[in-house]
């Protein structure tokens, strides 16, 4: 929406117009502060996507209106939460009217100067770039998608550490990258590379960049911090450039493991693997990265052994990994116990919670939190996927089961829900 009777706070530089709601007691400040650091911050991010041109002049108006970015049915945003949108050259900042949030407007500016840089690289290129979503046919929404915005979003905090933004901590942080370090860690595979056309892949979407949606329509941001993490895996662990990152567009299918594959020129080798395998030898199961690190790179592959049992269970920082010769069994049912009970293994060779009972039952035991060791009721999360059990604890199939606002979902033969929106964590 546009901020009626916005006052331009200085000349109009190289790049922008640069304006702030008359409402605002520190309105002038906040406008005036970024007056004086908008070219130089401008140009960090053109000698990044070095060759690409953006239209301007930008005009960019600060307001602490809620509405200034809400486009129905879509709410406004909450107070003392920011935000920033553009619609082409007209861009809106969101920041709570407070002196302290100057640096917190060159970040949003930052993040959406990216993104449009990305929109012009595509457009440039003649659909080969960042901005994948416009090569998508019949997609008439489109936008960065969720690579594009961990592009965003990795650029965004790389930014702010290069300019020494002040009160970094309130955005330069991990908040989105435990988003999917904490749940179920999904990743693309070495065959999204070679789809052709646009792939599907489970991480992948051209339209919704904050996704998956949780069964409210929440945005969850897991695949896009898996994108973020990717990019300071390529950055950190792998010492490639922003300046080779962003060059590297996956001008073919749009994935993370093209432009891995276009930076190291090896396409046989799967590096999501690797990347998982990396992060869970220091952080297994759902161990979120401690308050101080924004990634988890870079990590040394010097790290212990993954199965301190090679044959048998062995449990690590309570997650319980099944083994045989010394290697990590994965995606399949171990067992039987001494009750004749059966263990389903994830991709990561780690407990899932279910247990395929001798009476023909299976059911879902939590692993940690308040409900740990306890048998599961209506709806859980697990391997991307909700399943629901009944009051008796058991797994139900081929029927319709309600959520908390009275929803029927159809429950499939092998028990996951075939029409509910994707979950990407370990309830």
């Amino acid at each position: 929406m546009a901020i009626q009777g916005s006052i331009q706070a200085c000349p109009q530089t190289a790049h922008y117009i640069i304006k702030y709601d008359p409402s605002m007691i520190n309105g002038s400040l906040l406008a005036n502060d970024f007056c004086l650091h908008a070219e130089d911050d401008f140009n960090v991010m053109q000698s990044w996507f070095s060759g690409v041109n953006v239209q301007t002049p930008i005009t960019v108006t600060i307001t602490s209106n809620l509405f200034a970015c809400s486009i129905p049915p879509l709410p406004p945003i909450q107070p003392g939460q920011s935000a920033a949108c553009r619609n082409g050259s007209d861009w809106n900042v969101i920041v709570p009217d407070d002196p302290s949030q100057t640096g917190k407007i060159r970040y949003l500016v930052a993040v959406e100067l990216s993104e449009y840089f990305m929109y012009y690289q595509t457009l440039q290129f003649k659909g080969k770039g960042w901005y994948t979503g416009l090569n998508l046919p019949g997609n008439t929404n489109p936008n960065e998608g969720t690579v594009g915005e961990g592009l965003s979003i990795f650029l965004g905090q790389q930014f702010a550490i290069q300019q020494n933004l002040p009160n970094q901590q309130d955005y330069v942080n991990n908040y989105f990258a435990n988003k999917w370090m904490q749940f179920n860690r999904p990743t693309e595979s070495l065959s999204c590379a070679f789809s052709q056309p646009l792939p599907t892949c489970p991480t992948i979407s051209f339209t919704d960049p904050y996704g998956p949606r949780d069964l409210n329509n929440n945005p969850t941001y897991i695949n896009m911090a898996f994108y973020i993490l990717f990019l300071y895996y390529l950055k950190d662990q792998l010492n490639y450039s922003i300046k080779q990152i962003v060059s590297a567009v996956p001008v073919k299918t749009g994935t993370i493991t093209e432009v891995y594959q276009i930076l190291t020129t090896d396409t046989t080798t799967d590096p999501n693997q690797t990347f998982l395998q990396l992060i869970n030898s220091q952080y297994p199961g759902t161990t979120p990265l401690p308050p101080n690190k924004l990634s988890p790179f870079p990590i040394t592959t010097t790290t212990p052994p993954t199965c301190p049992t090679p044959n048998g269970w062995s449990q690590i920082n309570g997650i319980w990994y099944y083994c045989q010769n010394g290697v990590r069994q994965t995606n399949l049912w171990v067992g039987p116990d001494n009750n004749g009970n059966w263990y389903w293994v994830d991709n990561n060779g780690a407990w899932a919670g279910f247990i395929f009972r001798a009476s023909g039952n299976i059911q879902y035991q939590y692993q940690n939190g308040s409900f740990a060791g306890q048998l599961a009721t209506e709806w859980v999360c697990s391997l991307g996927l909700w399943w629901y059990f009944d009051s008796n604890q058991n797994m139900v199939f081929n029927t319709l089961e309600p959520d908390q606002n009275g929803q029927l979902w159809q429950i499939g033969p092998n028990g996951a829900c075939t029409n509910c929106p994707p979950c990407n964590f370990q309830s």
